[in-house]
């Protein structure tokens, strides 16, 4: 039995919202990395001010002994050291590499998504098989959620900026142009 537009229009706007999902938990996941790395380098430079203003204090000890250079610089060096605790416990770098590799594994999810909607588009393959392959992409999907690091919602705060406001994953045919040669460009409509 040959399917209907009404079975591909079903299966296309199925397709389309999982893609819609996995288009924001991409986003998300790259956001979470932003936030991370920010995070350290913050409380690096922070670290390493106060380490320079409590060795600059234990100098000048050596020179001037008022009580409250000792105060301030015991104080700076005792904030460093829990800056520089913080940073090994939450091992930054590695959560970095964590929120990249899931934000990498949706974007290839992604691809596919959007490649099975070309492929739902065109008609051209049975119902039946088309949606196996959903399927399998939901299975995908699945399990990458199963096992994605969490996020915050200041993630999802940027990520819907990324997505709405920057237009972040909107590329113009003029910026593909420029990575393809003359003999693949598009005419861009102005």
């Amino acid at each position: 039995m040959a399917a209907t537009l009404t079975e591909y229009d079903a299966l296309e706007d199925c397709a389309r919202n999982i893609f819609g999902r996995v288009m924001w938990s991409h986003k998300i996941q790259e956001k979470q990395a932003d936030i991370y790395l920010d995070e350290s380098r913050g409380l690096a430079i922070c670290s390493i001010v106060l380490s320079s203003v409590a060795s600059c204090g234990l100098i000048a000890t050596l020179f001037a002994d008022p009580y409250w250079l000792k105060l301030v610089s015991t104080l700076m060096s005792c904030i460093s050291t829990i800056l520089i605790a913080v940073i090994k416990r939450f091992d930054f770098e590695k959560l970095i590499q964590n929120h990249r590799e899931f934000a990498t594994r949706y974007l290839a999810v992604k691809d596919q998504l959007m490649l099975l909607l070309y492929q739902i588009r065109l008609h051209d393959k049975d119902c039946n098989f088309l949606e196996e392959e959903l399927r399998s992409l939901v299975s995908k999907v699945t399990e990458i959620n199963s096992i994605a690091p969490q996020t915050t919602n200041c993630a999802v705060s940027l990520a819907s900026a990324a997505l709405h406001k920057h237009k972040d994953d909107d590329i113009t045919d003029e910026e593909i142009n420029n990575g393809l040669p003359p003999s693949l460009r598009k005419e861009c409509k102005k």
